[in-house]
């Protein structure tokens, strides 16, 4: 029991519980408690890895260092020395180690796992740190971590811990059986590992659900294993199941938070007060211990330090708005797990929106709500870095952001703050979705570049070593010589590495250079750089080679399935070659790995569509117009709707259509929609009655804007038609007639004057049946002139003389009447 205590201590990173004296009484003997409080407490992990301070005493108790002595003495080359260790791990961890061994060795890799952290993500760089297993090549030591073609980044610092840490708790997870917590820290070793690759892993994302679906089954109903698993989710772009579990977080949490306006003022200048969007926020329990800093900490760039000074961080609200429990909602500090909830939901907003005005006064609210209260370093800090991505899209503030950004970056080697010790900066590093220095730094840049201060942004990717951000800033600067010499000299440095290779496809002009750049990249890489595979079917698809590109793309996704944008080429090319089926499948994928991409969804219906699954193609279309209201996507919905028998469906698309693309409709399935309506039996009288009712209401809302369609007035004519209302088919073809007899050209246009005639026979028909005369008269009238205009160039044409006869049928039904 003492050692599950000890665990989930660890685990929330709950310090109180290593520094309380009855736990230090009962537990102090325990290495694992002396473990335990070195990492949460001390967060002195390599001290714990060497086996100094507090362990010192306990060296005969501690079985880390016999085993590390032990793989040392067995191999000589670093890489070996931790295989060996991994080996002699998972025999100790045999059927009868104890719970106390069980432990010692997890919170080993924990804290292999904390250091590693420490030096990529929160700093301060790891004082006095010597290898454990000896020195080796970066290069080397990198090359476990290539994962699904995917560049582990080469300037990682400190790379042997996430070695330690992947050999104890990753590949020896399974021998962990006393262990509550082992999956959810197997989970964050592999998430670190992915958050340092170049892009996402198919093999880690499958790793970190099972994991994670393992921890929550350990840790039901717990908040945080809720908010990690979002973040998960967040990092691949998945925003539906991310958004379902932030929210779940925050209900497990009892975390009360929703948009609202009030009153208030956003400058220092405002006179009068206006509507300001503010996040209203509550703890379900006090935030006891947490105390707000008061002025803040000392890594935020205040307004009045930018040429922005007269807008104020926070919006000032309106003193009589401001009641009791509203200053509460909007401004009581909140817990820390509250705080970070709410910056995932932040980032839930960013997911669920496109980017416009609305979404970031949204983002905002979230933003100053938590920055209102800085009570922990690391948060604040996440905090500031999403207000400053925020401000980095507008061009008043992108300077704001870049000196914040760069303040997030300078504080990594900070050591002698208090408000920013190590242990305070690690207690939620688990439960932010805060990026490892390098892409901090890698922000700044690209804000810079935005900025179009290329050659700054140019001189921090050439020191992080981001080569392909160095051709792009050289490109913008029209220096394509020195992109094309700088890649050469990296070459010449590290060889012809298919990273440099595909970089080199991107520099060079000639396409045949390109692609041979691209081959030779996936040959150097063994068939192993989806890169270079991406990069050849982009090539095809822009020759216009569909087939060869559909092969390359393939190849390229069986390496690495979690480009989204892959599958979508994949896509395009399979229905440009006819291939609905691979096509469908393609676009299938994209909306699971980006279930809100309206474009993917609406292809996919397009291609179900040309299959004949129409109850498919009608359900992804519904689903693409959630996404995205495109008219062209609502007139495919129609068509759908319309070969489904979903009338009122295709009635009410059609309205939308005419809201979006004014004066547009499709007459032919407008034509076929009225022929199902008027055929089928579609139910009750009563919703007949009403869907005739809202085809009537559309047609007339469509002929107000449209006035001179013959082709319109033709439809409205045939819907009568149909419901033998002569009458009023009459009317309706009076004008169809009228359209086409007032575009002219009919006179000596075979084509046209065919479409007259038949209209005017259709027309005749129904006049004749009418009481009333005087419409056929002007009829008879019109068909005389227009044989007069016609006789010279049709005079001979069956046409003519069709005409001619309707002429003298219709002065004998006259003669009648």
């Amino acid at each position: 029991m003492e050692f599950e205590k000890i665990e989930n201590a660890v685990v929330s990173f709950d310090a109180s519980f290593f520094t309380n004296e009855a736990n230090i009484q009962e537990l102090g003997q325990s290495v694992a408690f002396t473990i335990g409080r070195m990492i949460v407490v001390d967060a002195s992990f390599i001290d714990v890895l060497r086996t100094r301070g507090p362990l010192e005493e306990k060296k005969a108790q501690c079985l880390f260092p016999a085993l590390l002595s032990a793989a040392i003495a067995q191999k000589t080359h670093p890489l070996d020395r931790i295989y060996a260790l991994r080996d002699l791990i998972d025999e100790k961890l045999n059927d009868s180690a104890s719970p106390d061994t069980h432990l010692q060795l997890l919170l080993v890799g924990v804290a292999a796992l904390y250091g590693f952290v420490q030096a990529n993500w929160t700093g301060p760089p790891l004082a006095n740190y010597e290898p454990l297993f000896g020195a080796m090549e970066q290069a080397e030591a990198i090359s476990d971590f290539h994962v699904d073609g995917e560049q582990f980044y080469k300037k990682t610092v400190a790379v042997e811990l996430l070695l330690l840490a992947r050999a104890i708790l990753v590949q020896n997870i399974q021998n962990f059986r006393n262990s509550r917590s082992k999956s959810l820290w197997s989970a964050r070793c592999s998430f670190k590992q992915q958050e340092l690759l170049s892009g996402p892993s198919e093999t880690l994302r499958v790793q970190l659900t099972a994991q994670l679906n393992k921890a929550v089954y350990a840790y039901p109903e717990h908040p945080l294993l809720s908010l990690e698993f979002g973040l998960v989710y967040n990092y691949y772009q998945d925003s539906v199941r991310a958004r379902e579990h932030f929210f779940k977080a925050k209900e497990e949490s009892g975390l009360v938070a929703d948009l609202s306006g009030m009153l208030g003022r956003r400058t220092k200048y405002q006179t009068f007060d206006t509507a300001q969007l503010v996040l209203l926020a509550r703890s379900q329990s006090k935030a006891q211990g947490e105390k707000t800093l008061e002025g803040g900490f000392k890594n935020e760039v205040k307004h009045e330090d930018t040429w922005d000074e007269g807008s104020l961080a926070h919006a000032k609200l309106k003193e009589d708005e401001a009641t009791a429990d509203m200053k509460i909602l909007t401004e009581e500090n909140l817990t820390l797990m509250d705080q970070c909830i709410l910056l995932a939901l932040c980032l839930n907003v960013r997911n669920e929106n496109p980017r416009h005005g609305l979404t970031w006064e949204e983002m905002k609210a979230y933003v100053d709500r938590i920055l209102k209260n800085p009570n922990n370093w690391m948060i604040h800090s996440m905090g500031l870095l999403v207000k400053a991505r925020l401000e980095a899209l507008r061009e008043r503030t992108a300077d704001r952001a870049a000196m914040q950004i760069q303040v997030l970056v300078d504080q990594f080697n900070e050591t002698d703050q208090d408000d920013s010790k190590v242990p305070i900066r690690m207690k939620h590093i688990f439960s932010l979705a805060y990026p490892p220095k390098n892409q901090v730094e890698l922000e700044v840049g690209r804000i810079y570049l935005s900025l179009g201060i290329a050659r700054t942004a140019m001189a921090i990717f050439e020191r992080l070593e981001y080569w392909a951000e160095v051709i792009e800033c050289l490109q913008i600067c029209k220096d394509f010589d020195g992109a094309l010499k700088i890649v050469k000299e990296r070459m010449t440095l590290e060889g012809e590495t298919p990273e440099l290779l595909c970089i080199l496809g991107d520099v060079v002009s000639k396409n045949e250079d390109k692609i041979a750049a691209y081959q030779k990249a996936w040959d150097v890489s063994k068939g192993r750089s989806a890169r270079a595979k991406r990069q050849l079917g982009i090539m095809a698809m822009n020759e216009g080679k569909f087939k060869d590109a559909m092969v390359h793309l393939k190849q390229a996704l069986a390496i690495n399935p979690q480009y989204s944008g892959t599958w979508f080429r994949l896509g395009v090319s399979g229905m440009a070659s006819d291939d609905y089926q691979t096509a469908a499948t393609a676009f299938a994928r994209v909306t699971v790995l980006s279930p809100e991409d309206g474009e993917a969804w609406s292809n996919l219906a397009s291609c179900l569509y040309k299959m004949n699954k129409l109850k498919e193609a009608y359900s992804a279309y519904k689903e693409a117009l959630r996404h995205n209201e495109n008219w062209r996507i609502w007139e495919n919905f129609v068509t759908v709707c319309v070969k489904t028998g979903r009338f009122g469906e295709a009635i009410y698309a059609l309205n939308r259509l005419l809201d979006i693309k004014d004066k547009h409709v499709d007459i032919n399935v407008l034509g076929m929609l009225v022929q199902l309506v008027t055929d089928k039996e579609l139910g009750s009288e009563e919703t007949i009655e009403v869907l005739h009712k809202q085809l009537r209401e559309y047609m007339a809302r469509l002929t107000s804007k449209i006035s001179n369609d013959p082709a319109l007035w033709h439809v409205y004519a045939f819907y009568y038609e149909r419901l033998g209302n002569a009458e009023k088919a009459s009317e309706y073809r009076q004008r169809q007639v009228r359209a086409l007899s007032s575009a002219g050209g009919w006179e000596h246009d075979s084509l046209k004057f065919q479409v007259l005639v038949d209209a005017t026979e259709k027309l005749i028909r129904n006049q004749i049946q009418l009481q009333d005369k005087n419409p056929l008269h002007a009829t008879i009238l019109s068909m005389r002139s227009w044989l007069r205009r016609a006789q010279d160039s049709l005079g001979e044409s069956d046409d003519w003389k069709r005409l001619q006869d309707l002429l003298k049928k219709s002065e004998e039904a006259e003669a009648q009447k």
